[in-house]
C-alpha cells in the first residue's frame, strides 16, 4: 500500500469515529475505547485488509484486551527447526502483526487520547488551533498530510503533547558494539544499554520548564514550525520505532478531523482535570476522563 492510499485509509476512518462521536449526541462519554478502535481498525487494514465496525462486540473486546498487554518488544526470535537458515518464520509473521495490532493500538490511541484530554485543560489552545484550522483549510474540506506545514501551531501542540506525555519513557535495548568507557565505568562489548526517552523529553536544559503545557516552544519567533533535536518519542538510530510515519500521520489526521468537526468540553471544570499518568511503566497510560462534544 502506498503512502496516498494509507493516508486516505486513515481519513476515512477519521470520518468513521467523527459518526460514532456523533451518536452521543451530546452527552458525556469516555472516548478511550473508540480511540483504540478507530487506530486498531488503521493497523488492522493496513496488515489484513479489514475494518470492524465499532459495535462489534467481539472487537470491542479483543481492543480492550489489547490495552492490557505488555509488550515484549526486544524479545530474538529462534531460528525454525526444520528449516534453519529460514530468517522469516510463519510464527514471525503472525507474532509482528500481533506486534504492529497492539503497539499500534495502544500507543497512538494513548496519544490521541492524551492531546484532547490536553485541549480540554487547556480551551484557549483549542481554540486557537481551530481558528487556524478554520483560516486554513476553510469550511467543508478534510484536513490531509499536505496540510501539517500549513498548520504550524497545530502541529505543535501535537509535539507538545507527546513531549509532555512521554508515552515510552525508556526506549528499546541496544548492544554495544564494542568495550566502552563511560564515566569511569568500563563497559564491556554487549552490555545491553536503554535510551532513557523520558529524561530527554523533560530535560531542563532544552525545553525550560517541562512540566508545563507549551506549544509555543516549538514555533519560532514569526510562527512557524521549530524542529527540536531533543524531541525524541520514537526513539533514535537504527532501532527508531518503524510505525513512526504511520504514527504521526494517525495523530495529526484524527485530531484535526476531530476539532474541524467539534469543540470539545469537559462536565467538570478544566483546572480539576488531571494530567498525571495514570499507570506508568513501560508506558505513561493517560488517565481517563468524560468528554462532551458540540458539534461546530
Amino acid at each position: 500500500m502506498g503512502k496516498r492510499e494509507g493516508e486516505e485509509l486513515i481519513q476515512a476512518e477519521a470520518r468513521c469515529l467523527v459518526e460514532a462521536f456523533q451518536a452521543t449526541e451530546g452527552q458525556p462519554f469516555d472516548p478511550s475505547l473508540l480511540l483504540a478502535q478507530a487506530t486498531s481498525n488503521v493497523v488492522c487494514s493496513l496488515t489484513v485488509g479489514l475494518r470492524f465496525p465499532y459495535e462489534d462486540e467481539e472487537f470491542q473486546a479483543v481492543v480492550r484486551a489489547a490495552g492490557g498487554i505488555l509488550l515484549g518488544i526486544s524479545s530474538p526470535w529462534g531460528q525454525e527447526e526444520h528449516d534453519p537458515v529460514t530468517e522469516f518464520t510463519d510464527k514471525n509473521l503472525l507474532m509482528t502483526v500481533i506486534y504492529l495490532l497492539f503497539a499500534g493500538t495502544v500507543t497512538v490511541s494513548a496519544t490521541v487520547r492524551y492531546t484532547l484530554l490536553l485541549l480540554l485543560k487547556y480551551p484557549q489552545v483549542q481554540e486557537r488551533v481551530q481558528e487556524e484550522l478554520k483560516r486554513e483549510l476553510g469550511p467543508g474540506r478534510a484536513p490531509s498530510l499536505g496540510d501539517r506545514v500549513r498548520l504550524p501551531y497545530t502541529d505543535a501542540v501535537l509535539h507538545e503533547a507527546q513531549r509532555l506525555l512521554a508515552l515510552v519513557p525508556m526506549g528499546i535495548p541496544r548492544a554495544l558494539t564494542r568495550t566502552t568507557c563511560f564515566r569511569g565505568y568500563t563497559l564491556p562489548q554487549g552490555t545491553e544499554v536503554f535510551p532513557l526517552l523520558g529524561s530527554v523529553l523533560h530535560d531542563p536544559e532544552v525545553f525550560e520548564q517541562p512540566e508545563e503545557f507549551n506549544p509555543d516552544r516549538f514555533l519560532d519567533a514569526d510562527g512557524r514550525f521549530k524542529k527540536q533535536e531533543a524531541f525524541l518519542p520514537f526513539s533514535l538510530g537504527k532501532r527508531v520505532c518503524l510505525g513512526e510515519g504511520l504514527a504521526r500521520a494517525e495523530l495529526f489526521l484524527l485530531v484535526t478531523t476531530i476539532l474541524q468537526a467539534f469543540s470539545l468540553e469537559s462536565p467538570c471544570p478544566p483546572g480539576a482535570l488531571g494530567l498525571r499518568p495514570a499507570v506508568s511503566g513501560l508506558f505513561n497510560i493517560p488517565p481517563t476522563f468524560q468528554l462532551r462534544l458540540r458539534p461546530r
